[in-house]
């Protein structure tokens, strides 16, 4: 097994950074390895929860400021996972930074290379694997992810957040929002090629999941473990709008089938598919969320294991009449 104690999973926005991770870990369990998978979006995370969040992105001071409580963070998690034993596996978290802040920054592109260029260092004790997700044609890649994911998804990408990008470059509507995806993308690429350590780069836009992750898992000296997913005969029987009330507040979840396939309403994806797990029991793709129903008349529930800081988990949901 490859000794890298750290995975991180990166690319550009849709490029199945999520659900990759999920997988992998999977595949690290298939194999008996302790290991603990960061989702990028859990309350606490040691890296994205307050991060560049010190200082004004806008001056010279205040992106030392953000810089240096970065470092920290890359820091500690180091002496976190040293101390767990364990493997760890997160998304999201290394270039991304690129477009939700850099972007917005003072930062040129050179200070930007020299950042990424310290946060390996700091980890270099871990043996790092930089897994980079990769897509040739930016506005298909994002286009193909709309039709998946929905309108909400779709909006919070094309609202253009980067206010200070497009002070300095012309902004023309969607045109410029695919262009700017297209340059963080370039500059992550050509990070990532200066990389001397583990790193892999794969092409994901030919949809043929199981083939990267088989390379991913073999990569990291691991057996893969193809997933068992057991057929589910009637969706229907899961569908609907489930509600309860925590701590004075209605919570709803909403489940429909979509191409003979079960759908849950997830946050700001309105498509979010869901992976049988046998015995009325389903995981989230993507997300570490997990519905157990009980599709007994005559009200049907459904009850939630999560750790994506909803709230929700252990909350039994009632199914409500149409």
């Amino acid at each position: 097994m490859r000794p890298s104690t750290l995975i991180i999973i990166t690319g550009m926005s849709g490029t199945g950074k999520s659900s990759t991770a999920q997988e992998l870990a999977r595949q690290y369990e298939a194999n008996g390895v302790p290991h603990t998978w960061l989702h990028e979006e859990i309350p606490g995370h040691p890296i994205r929860d307050g991060e560049f969040r010190m200082a004004s992105l806008e001056t010279e001071a205040g992106m030392a400021a953000n810089v240096a409580d970065m470092y920290e963070r890359w820091e500690r998690l180091v002496e976190e996972i040293e101390q767990s034993g364990r493997v760890y596996i997160m998304e999201g978290c290394l270039y991304q930074s690129i477009i939700r802040y850099f972007f917005n920054s003072c930062f040129s592109h050179h200070q930007i290379m020299d950042y990424f260029d310290r946060v390996l260092a700091i980890l270099d004790r871990l043996n790092p694997t930089v897994v980079l997700l990769y897509r040739t044609d930016v506005k298909a890649s994002f286009e193909k992810a709309f039709a998946v994911r929905g309108e909400r998804w779709k909006n919070i990408i094309l609202d253009s957040e980067a206010d200070l990008y497009f002070r300095a470059r012309p902004y023309e509507g969607e045109a410029s929002v695919f262009a700017m995806w297209q340059e963080y993308q370039q500059l992550a690429d050509a990070h990532f090629a200066s990389i001397r350590g583990y790193k892999i780069r794969l092409l994901t836009a030919d949809g043929e999941w199981q083939r990267h992750l088989r390379h991913l898992t073999e990569y990291m000296g691991l057996s893969y473990v193809p997933r068992a997913v057991p057929e589910v005969h009637n969706p229907w029987m899961y569908a609907g709008r489930y509600e309860a009330t925590v701590d004075g507040q209605l919570r709803t979840l909403t489940f429909k089938v979509k191409d003979g396939a079960l759908m849950g309403e997830l946050s700001w994806w309105s498509n979010m598919a869901l992976i049988p797990l046998g015995n009325h029991e389903f995981e989230a793709l993507s997300f570490p969320i997990r519905y157990s129903f009980d599709p007994a008349p005559p009200r049907r529930t459904v009850r939630v294991t999560e750790t994506y800081g909803w709230g929700l988990s252990g909350v039994l949901l009632v199914e409500q009449s149409s």
